[in-house]
């Protein structure tokens, strides 16, 4: 109910401003359209100050927001990338001790027999009989 007082006491506040301005002035349309422009510009400068002073709260609301939120998956998530990059370090260490100790003399041996082979099947095709 007071809402509604309040609107009827504008409006007769406007219709009482209008009445006076309307019998003590002869207005013409073209300062009406004077009054419009102004009171236009008026409101949107202000409705820019409020939506500039809205834009900065934002940045600085968000950027606040993104420095908590940063810090908060950094916790968790450190020790586990630390232990990761831990268990891959060691996993590499074992392969390159396997690939040095265990995989190498086995290549190493396998080349040498095979090479053995082919040089005495090379030498027995030498001495063997030829075909016509």
């Amino acid at each position: 109910m007071g809402f509604a007082l309040v609107a009827i006491l504008v409006l007769a506040a406007f219709g009482g401003l209008a009445w006076a301005g309307n019998y003590f002035f002869d207005p013409t349309l073209a300062d009406i359209r004077d009054v419009v422009v102004i009171v236009y510009g008026v409101l949107g400068i202000l409705l820019f100050t409020v939506l500039l002073a809205v834009a900065v709260g934002l940045y600085f609301a968000v950027r606040g927001v993104s420095g908590k939120v940063s810090t908060l998956l950094d916790e968790p998530i450190r020790p586990a990338l630390d232990e990761a990059l831990a268990t891959v370090r060691n996993a590499r260490a074992a392969s390159e001790f396997y690939a040095d100790y265990a995989v190498s003399p086995v290549i190493k041996t396998f080349a040498a027999a095979r090479g053995v082979r082919r040089g005495f099947a090379t030498l027995s095709k030498l001495t063997g009989k030829r075909k016509r």
